[in-house]
This record gives structure tokens, C-alpha cells and sequence, in this order.
């Protein structure tokens, strides 16, 4: 097993839905790239990250409603665009709307201060991804255009001080959309590693992004994607994703098992391969 971060702290231990007590170490970033010779990865909220749970939400109540159309299937912010080749179970699109429309819906939150220092440069909380303005700078640099960056700040709950350095809720604008339900179909054998509990864990969407050939070439082709209805994910290229483990950003850590119950699956891990 390759070793992906080095515990620097005494872990906190955060209360799963069982009852069990899963502990995070907070990470050492590296610029060692695991699979090198992945078609491409997938950023994963669901593979626990190391970083604190927030103190409080991060978006308005009135967010959900606004949401409807503004994220939604219906939205008349997306517009759709042509893939290379047809895919009948898959639509593309492009968010394009003015981040002012956004921006009021957004709030700032806090985190517990002995937690502070294990936020990371790339961050998912709440209902969207977080990133510092050094990241932020690299992801413009790689994307032109691509993305909507919203102003946001971290606080620390006691003392109400931000966090050193400025941070943007990031949305990347290239979404897919997956239609068709297996309906409990048997899908065989995944033996790629992907994440339960979100967009890139769903069994007949991580089938076909582990077995649709078309796809996946035309997935691996772009800098940045997202998968619909979640705005907490994010695929990216290989080169890309070298990238920014060569700027030593914290948030990217591999899974090393081939899948989630191979020995020496990580569950600190948060970046799954395809």
C-alpha cells in the first residue's frame, strides 16, 4: 500500500450513523500522483475528507427555493450543449447566468477554532466546493472561463477571525446529466473504485463511467466536469489533476484499494479513479 498523507495531529473523530467513530488525520499534501495512468478522477465529497465538520450552514432558507430553477432539470440558466458522439442515456450542458443572481443566496460560516487549521485549499461543505484563492488562480489558469467563483469567508466560531486566506464557493460550469434507472438490473463487477452517496456513487452511473468507453474519452478530454443534480463533485483530467497535486494543494488524496472493500482502502480518502 502506498501511504498518502502522514498523521501530524492526534485525530478527531467525527460520529457515524452507526454509531462507530471514524477518525481523520489531517493531511500532508504531496505532489505524488497514485494512479498514474487513470482515465481520469473524480473529487467525492462522500469519501470523508480530511477536514472539520462546519459550526453552521453555508446557504440561505431561501436557497432550496431559488434552487428549483435555478440548479434544476427545468433551469433557464443551463444551456445545452453537443457531445462528440451520441449518448442516449446522457445530456450535456452548460451553466451560463450572472454569479450576481447567486451571490445573495450565499452566506459565510464558521468552524470550531481546534479545527481550523485542517481545512483544505479544495473543500466540500454544505452544497457546493470551497477553494482558496491560490487554487482558485490555478483552476481560472487550467479552465478559462469555466467556472463561477463566489466571495466567501471562514470563520473562526469563538473569536469570529477569519481564516488567513481568502476562500470562493466554485462552481464549475460542464454538467452531465444521466437518465435512464436500471431498475435493479445486475451491473457485474465494478473494479474501478468510485464513492456510495453521490452523483459518482450511483451503481448504473458509475457502470458507465467505469465501462462506456465514448464517455469516458470525452470526460477525460475536459479540464473540469460535474454530474447532475450535485454541486459538491467534481471530475477533472489526469494532467489537470497533476497539477494540482504539483502546487501541494490540501484536499486531494487518492484511494489506493481497487475498490472500496480492497485492503488498504483509505477512508480519509476523498479522490476516487475511473
Amino acid at each position: 500500500m502506498t501511504a498518502k498523507y502522514t498523521p501530524t495531529d492526534e485525530p478527531i473523530k467525527i460520529g457515524g450513523i452507526d454509531g462507530t467513530k471514524v477518525e481523520y488525520y489531517r493531511e500532508i499534501p504531496t505532489a505524488d500522483v497514485i494512479h498514474k495512468n487513470a482515465k481520469f478522477f473524480a473529487f467525492t465529497v462522500s469519501t470523508n475528507q480530511v477536514a472539520p465538520h462546519r459550526d453552521y450552514g453555508s446557504v440561505k432558507s431561501d436557497w432550496v427555493d431559488w434552487m428549483k430553477p435555478g440548479w434544476g432539470m427545468d433551469s433557464p440558466f443551463r444551456k445545452r450543449i453537443e457531445m462528440p458522439e451520441p449518448q442516449p442515456l446522457w445530456d450535456a450542458y452548460l451553466y451560463d447566468f450572472e454569479p450576481k443572481d447567486i451571490g445573495p443566496y450565499l452566506q459565510d460560516f464558521s468552524v470550531n477554532g481546534a479545527r481550523a487549521h485542517w481545512v483544505p485549499d479544495i473543500w466540500t461543505a454544505v452544497n457546493g466546493l470551497i477553494v482558496t484563492e491560490r487554487a482558485r488562480n490555478v483552476i481560472k489558469e487550467l479552465d478559462p472561463g469555466l467556472s463561477y467563483f463566489f466571495p466567501m469567508t471562514i470563520t473562526i466560531t469563538e473569536t469570529g477571525e477569519p481564516l488567513p486566506e481568502r476562500r470562493f464557493y466554485w462552481k464549475p460550469r460542464r454538467t452531465f446529466d444521466f437518465w435512464d434507472s436500471l431498475g435493479g438490473k445486475s451491473l457485474g463487477r465494478l473494479t474501478k473504485p468510485f464513492s456510495a452517496g453521490c452523483a459518482f456513487g450511483r451503481l448504473e452511473v458509475a457502470w458507465q463511467l467505469t465501462n462506456n468507453e465514448v464517455l469516458r474519452d470525452h470526460l477525460a478530454s475536459l479540464p473540469f466536469w460535474t454530474l447532475e443534480p450535485d454541486n459538491s463533485n467534481f471530475g477533472m483530467r489526469p494532467d489537470v489533476f497533476a497539477r494540482l497535486k504539483s502546487e501541494l494543494f490540501t484536499g486531494l488524496i487518492e484511494i489506493v484499494g481497487d475498490n472500496r472493500n480492497a485492503p488498504g482502502f483509505d477512508k480519509n480518502a476523498n479522490i476516487g479513479v475511473f
